[in-house]
């Protein structure tokens, strides 16, 4: 088990290092000082990280975390559920089959999956998040549209705009992680006060 949390922990790292060397691109940072940030940032986080989940477990109890309690960790409890082996055998094939159906027929199955097993607030955001995309995407294209702009030109501005989107989106993940660890030691530190 120990094994497995850390090649997922890696495989999670790189995906995000990836990602990260993807904005770093569009943005014209030097690879070699990304590279030495994100390994820094790495070292750094799993030492911070394991510091907060000591402070809350402390602080709440191991009770805490899980479905249904003060800490869901969603993503936790399908990793320990696979782990665990799967539930119901024929829910899981029914959903194997599912996917590739709507694969074949063009549905985003991974965000309908995601869907079902992320809690509903999770979901939420997501689906707001989708919404205010999807109408800046008519707006963009109502104002193109009158604009009078070249189909090149057109496509230029939706590629600038799209690349924008992603730096942004990333900028707020971040600062919803920083904000998270604030909160939490905050939280700690009120619960060891009182």
């Amino acid at each position: 088990f120990f094994i497995a949390g850390i090649v997922a922990v890696a495989c999670g790292l790189a995906g995000d290092v990836m990602n990260d060397f993807k904005a770093g691109a569009v943005l014209g940072t030097n690879p070699r000082a990304q590279w030495i940030g994100q390994a820094i940032g790495g070292i750094v986080g799993a030492l911070v990280a394991a510091a907060v989940m000591v402070a809350l477990v402390t602080a709440y109890g191991p009770d805490a975390f899980g479905p249904d309690k003060s800490f869901v960790a969603a993503q936790a409890s399908v990793v320990a559920t696979m782990v665990s082996g799967i539930p119901s055998v024929p829910w899981f094939v029914g959903g194997f089959i599912a996917g590739i159906v709507m694969y074949w027929l063009g549905i985003p199955a991974m965000m309908i999956g995601l869907g079902v097993y992320l809690p509903f607030y999770m979901s939420l955001t997501a689906f707001l998040g989708s919404c205010v995309k999807l109408a800046y995407d008519k707006w963009a294209a109502h104002r193109d549209a009158t604009a009078g702009l070249s189909d090149e030109e057109k496509a230029a501005k939706d590629a600038a705009f799209q690349e924008q989107g992603l730096v942004v989106a990333s900028g707020l993940l971040g600062g919803e992680s920083i904000v998270g660890v604030i909160l939490a030691f905050v939280s700690v530190g009120l619960s060891l006060l009182g």
